[in-house]
Parts: C-alpha cells; sequence; structure tokens
C-alpha cells in the first residue's frame, strides 16, 4: 500500500498538486474507482472542448486536462491509504489513461486541421498515434519481461567493471535512466505537452514536438529493450 514515488518531473509536479485533492476526498465517501471515473469525465470533456477550438472552451480544456491528471494521481493514493486497491481498479485506471490518451492527440490534431485546412496536420497526427500505440506495446513488454532484468543488467556492469571504470559507468548508467525518466514521452508529459499548446493555440507547433517527442522515445526504448535482450 506505499504510495510510489513520482520520479518523472511532470508527474512530480502534479503529485504535489494534487495533495490537497487527496486531503479533500479523504474526507468524503467517494471511493477510488469513482474518482478514475470523475476523472476519466473530465478528461474526455477536454478532449471534446478541443475540437470546438475556440478562446473560451480551449482554457476550460486545460484546466480540465490538469483536472484529469491531478485526480489520476488521487484516486491511487486514496486506494492505498485507504486499503482499497483492487485488480478492477487498477484495470480501470489503465483503461482511462489510455483512452483519454489517443482521444487528446485526435482531438488535437483535428483542432489543428480545422485551424489551418493542412493535411500535414493528418498526416502528423497519424504518425503520432501509431508512434504512441507502440510505445504502450513497448511498455507493456518491458513491465512484464524487463522490469528485473533492467536493476540485473545495471548491477552486471557495475561489477564487471575495473574499479577506474566504475565511476564512468555509473554516470552514464544514471543518464539512461534520467533520460528514460524525464525526456521521453509519459503519461504526465504527454498531458502537459497537450494543455500547454491548447492553450497558448499553438497545435501544428504542438504536432510537430508531439512527433518528434514520440519517435524519439520509441527509438530509445527500442534500442534500450535490445540492449536488455542481448544482455
Amino acid at each position: 500500500y506505499k504510495i510510489p514515488n513520482r520520479e518523472n518531473i511532470f508527474e512530480a509536479f502534479y503529485n504535489v498538486l494534487s495533495k490537497p485533492f487527496t486531503k479533500i476526498f479523504l474526507k468524503t465517501k467517494f471511493t477510488p474507482n469513482s474518482i478514475t471515473i470523475i476523472s476519466g469525465m473530465f478528461g474526455l470533456c477536454a478532449c471534446y472542448l478541443i475540437t470546438l477550438n475556440s478562446n473560451e472552451t480551449r482554457i476550460v480544456a486545460f484546466l480540465f486536462i490538469q483536472l484529469f491528471a491531478l485526480l489520476d494521481l488521487v484516486d491511487g493514493d486514496i486506494a492505498r491509504k485507504r486499503g482499497l486497491t483492487s485488480n478492477f481498479g487498477h484495470w480501470l485506471d489503465i483503461f482511462f489513461d489510455k483512452l483519454v490518451e489517443v482521444l487528446l492527440i485526435a482531438a488535437f490534431v483535428y483542432a489543428s486541421f480545422q485551424k489551418s485546412d493542412n493535411v500535414l496536420s493528418l498526416l502528423l497526427g497519424g504518425g503520432i498515434i501509431t508512434f504512441h500505440l507502440l510505445i504502450q506495446y513497448l511498455m507493456i513488454i518491458n513491465q512484464l519481461h524487463f522490469q528485473k532484468s533492467k536493476k540485473n543488467t545495471s548491477n552486471k556492469i557495475l561489477n564487471d567493471s575495473g574499479a577506474n571504470k566504475k565511476i564512468i559507468t555509473q554516470i552514464v548508467i544514471n543518464l539512461i535512466r534520467f533520460v528514460e525518466l524525464h525526456l521521453t514521452l509519459k503519461h504526465s508529459t504527454l498531458l502537459f505537452l497537450i494543455s500547454f499548446f491548447v492553450l497558448l493555440n499553438h497545435h501544428l507547433i504542438g504536432l510537430y514536438v508531439l512527433m518528434l517527442m514520440s519517435l524519439y522515445t520509441l527509438s530509445f526504448m527500442c534500442l534500450y529493450n535490445f540492449f536488455l535482450i542481448k544482455d
């Protein structure tokens, strides 16, 4: 029931902001699953508001995405504090996470195309969604097969290194971990970037950024997995 460390910089940011919400919901009779559903509804409403593509709705969409991200952390914290963790709750949380992610990208692409009438928006959007789905597949593979291998591989590399190389090896390993945690397109990172570009009303630039980050994340995860397989 221990609350996990929020190591990703964006997740840590949302985690700090979610603490007051957790205290408020602990005083109510809301169950973790009901909070998950409320969080998901905020996310789905944000997707719809993005497609309307007006100055008023994009501000509300930005706020709804933030509420979705915050409550997405609150439900798990409350489940652990009250001892109400369950397989169904875990599934429900992942279901809304991935559903909202894909719909947010689709809504963002639609808003960009509606605004600019540029086919490039659709091409970029198709690429982002394709890469995003492949990234999710690799994340599943990582959790099923390589979760223990990551730690064992790092320890093996350090043990096999000479005394003079251990410091350099540790720096390289820490750098890889830093890149994986902060510079790849994780759930909180995606939510922050989309909401940021929605608020600024710069959809096409946002698509370029998301495309580059999704391509980079996919390439990084593939190379990392091949490294673990080789080991």
